[in-house]
C-alpha cells in the first residue's frame, strides 16, 4: 500500500500539535508565495563527524509543512547530551516515533523534486542531508542553500530583531525543526516587507 507522507496546510487561528512532531497551525504572512522561500531545518544527536540527522521539518512556498523524526540507523550510535537539552528529543521517541531513514529521504525527494531549499545553518544542515541520503544510498534530487544567498544587506542587517520580534508571538518551540524552517521563512517575510516599506518612505520623501 502506497503510504503518503505526513504534510500540514496551516489554518489561521487554529494550532495543533501531533505528539513527537512539531506541527504548529498558524496563519499565513499576507504577500503571497513570491515573498516565501521554501525552507528546511534539521535537529540532529549532536555535531561533528558522527552525528546524524534526527527529525526535519520543511516549510513550502505555499504554506504546505513536512515534519519528520527519524529512527537512527542501527550505526548510528553518537548521541549528545547537551544536544537533547536543546531540541527535548529523546532516544526513545525516535525509536517509537521515528520514520524510517530511506522513508524520509524518499519523501524529501517526492517534495522537493529539483527545487531549492533554504537553510539558516547550511554549514551543518548540508552535511546532516548528505549523511542521511548517503547512508541510505539514495540520490539527493533537490538543492539545498544558504537562506544568506538570497536575502539582502538590509534584511540581513534586521535578520536578528525581526526574528526575536517573530518568536514568542508564534508560540514557537526553539530547537524543533519545523517549528524553526517556519520561523526562519516569517523572518524572511518580515524583513522584506520591512525593507520594502523604507524604500517607500525615502521615495515620498524624495518626492516620488
Amino acid at each position: 500500500m502506497t503510504k503518503i507522507m505526513t504534510i500540514h496546510k496551516p489554518q489561521p487561528n487554529r494550532r495543533r500539535t501531533a505528539s513527537m512532531q512539531s506541527i504548529t497551525n498558524l496563519p499565513i504572512t499576507p504577500g503571497g508565495s513570491r515573498l516565501r522561500p521554501q525552507v528546511i531545518d534539521i535537529e540532529a544527536s549532536g555535531f561533528g563527524a558522527y552525528s546524524y540527522p534526527i527529525e526535519i521539518g520543511v516549510v513550502m512556498s505555499n504554506g504546505l509543512r513536512f515534519s519528520r523524526l527519524i529512527k537512527p540507523m542501527p550505526d548510528w550510535i553518537h548521541w549528545d547530551p547537551e544536544a537533547e537539552a536543546l531540541h527535548g528529543i529523546s532516544q526513545r521517541q525516535l525509536q517509537r516515533h521515528g520514520h524510517s531513514a530511506f522513508e524520509v529521504a524518499g519523501e524529501l525527494n517526492q517534495l522537493l523534486l529539483g527545487q531549492t531549499v533554504y537553510t539558516d545553518a547550511w554549514v551543518v544542515d548540508k552535511p546532516w542531508l548528505d549523511t542521511l541520503f548517503n547512508r541510505v544510498a539514495m540520490e539527493r534530487k533537490f538543492f539545498i542553500s544558504p537562506i544568506e544567498s538570497i536575502i539582502s544587506e538590509h534584511q540581513m542587517e534586521q535578520w536578528v530583531p525581526a526574528k526575536r520580534q517573530l518568536s514568542p508571538q508564534m508560540g514557537n518551540r526553539e530547537h524543533r525543526a519545523l517549528d524553526d524552517a517556519v520561523l526562519i521563512q516569517e523572518t524572511y517575510v518580515l524583513t522584506r516587507m520591512q525593507q520594502a516599506g523604507g524604500q517607500k518612505s525615502r521615495s515620498r520623501k524624495n518626492g516620488g
